[in-house]
């Protein structure tokens, strides 16, 4: 039916290597013109800011280890914000805290960590320092298909925690940039946030790379 539906000319295009691939692989899709078109952004101004001061900016106690989650649409359960419910009755995680923006999240008051909602955060100089002040962005969507706040973030210097088999790992290599959990694995999620948490002299590096990677791959001006 879905085949009968389709039998015309058309152009698919993806955001990610990982969905072109799937999308290569679809019988639906498979004889027709496939392109995958990166997203790019602008490093002159997504790029590392001044912790302190973007704390400061925000108001944040700086001796907090910032856990960073937001979405335009997190009270889609894609997004995974119930999986973080479970992480954090599940694990604890010392000296940190959860910044959430965006959409609210349903079922918000039922996180077990110390957690702060700040709303939408629309112009980019604000978002440039949240990422900023962040020590790492939780990104436990169920379903992917790019990932802009992961981007975003990595642009300015701060890692994201993934599941494997998404979009994100177009830009998110495990250990270099960023962990890539197992799907909806609890205790390898945690191990992730703590392994970021743990090594001050690992981090530098990793958040260097961060900026880095999108910089030769993702810049508008390439």
């Amino acid at each position: 039916y879905k085949k009968k539906n389709f039998n015309f000319n058309y152009t698919v295009t993806t955001p990610s290597k990982w969905f072109y691939n799937l999308v290569k692989k679809s019988s639906l899709h498979k004889n027709k013109e496939i392109f995958h078109i990166p997203l790019n952004i602008d490093t002159t101004n997504w790029k590392p800011r001044n912790t302190d001061i973007s704390k400061e900016f925000f108001k944040i106690n700086n001796d907090k280890n910032i856990l960073l989650f937001g979405s335009a649409t997190s009270t889609n359960d894609r997004k995974g914000f119930d999986f973080l419910i479970d992480l954090f009755k599940q694990k604890n995680f010392e000296n940190s805290k959860l910044i959430i923006f965006g959409e609210k999240p349903k079922k918000i008051e039922q996180l077990k960590i110390e957690y702060e909602y700040i709303g939408r955060i629309n112009d980019i100089y604000s978002l440039n320092m949240l990422y900023s002040l962040s020590k790492v962005v939780l990104m436990p969507s169920k379903i992917e298909l790019f990932g802009q706040i992961g981007m975003e973030a990595s642009a300015c210097g701060t890692p994201s925690i993934i599941f494997e088999n998404t979009g994100a790992t177009d830009y998110v290599e495990h250990k270099k940039n960023g962990y890539l959990a197992k799907y909806l694995d609890i205790e390898d999620y945690a191990d992730g946030i703590n392994w970021f948490l743990s090594n001050d002299i690992k981090y530098k590096e990793i958040s260097a790379n961060c900026h880095k990677h999108i910089f030769n791959n993702f810049d508008d001006k390439l």
